[in-house]
């Protein structure tokens, strides 16, 4: 399930792969987004109203109306799978350069994409890797179950209770 309180929009997928956008004010259907494979994560852009489905090894993006925007695989290893997503939004009414999307991986990584248009079409390209490490710096093998970007930092859980701060700042040495 995912909301979006500034849309009023709710959106559940089932096992079956039907995903369903309910208006909350009227509580009512609105439409079928997709009858896709099974969602592991979806999460709904406040700003744009983009909704983004993380199946398998993919990402698929849809406008409210149900149009699909792009639909991408992001996993580079080959039993990789998505198991968590988000949007950056922006602070405010911040201007925002990228549409950035993070997407948590079941190896205990999540990586950030830019939407970009290349040739007419929306595609994600890939910005930056963040490794969940242990002391000895390996990764963690725990799948990302949360992520929540936020202005000067982004915050993450794997499935063994770890919580990472990440600092978004660079700052001049």
């Amino acid at each position: 399930m995912a909301v979006s309180r500034a849309f009023s929009a709710l959106l559940s997928a089932s096992a079956d792969g039907q995903i369903i956008l309910w208006d909350l004010n009227r509580l009512e259907f609105v439409r079928e987004i997709a009858k896709d494979s099974f969602v592991e994560c979806a999460c709904i852009n406040d700003v744009t109203g983009v909704v983004m489905l993380c199946h398998g090894p993919s990402i698929s993006m849809y406008t409210l109306n149900g149009d699909l925007l792009l639909n991408q695989n992001v996993c580079v290893e080959g039993e990789d799978c998505l198991t968590a997503c988000a949007f950056y939004e922006g602070s405010g009414n911040e201007w925002l350069d990228r549409d950035l999307v993070f997407t948590g991986h079941k190896r205990g990584v999540v990586n950030i994409w830019n939407k970009t248009i290349r040739e007419g079409e929306f595609v994600l390209d890939h910005v930056k890797r963040m490794n969940h490490l242990d002391p000895a710096g390996f990764n963690f093998h725990a799948a990302i179950t949360c992520i929540l970007p936020m202005a000067q930092v982004v915050y993450t859980s794997d499935e063994d209770g770890r919580v990472y701060e990440w600092d978004c700042i660079q700052r001049a040495t």
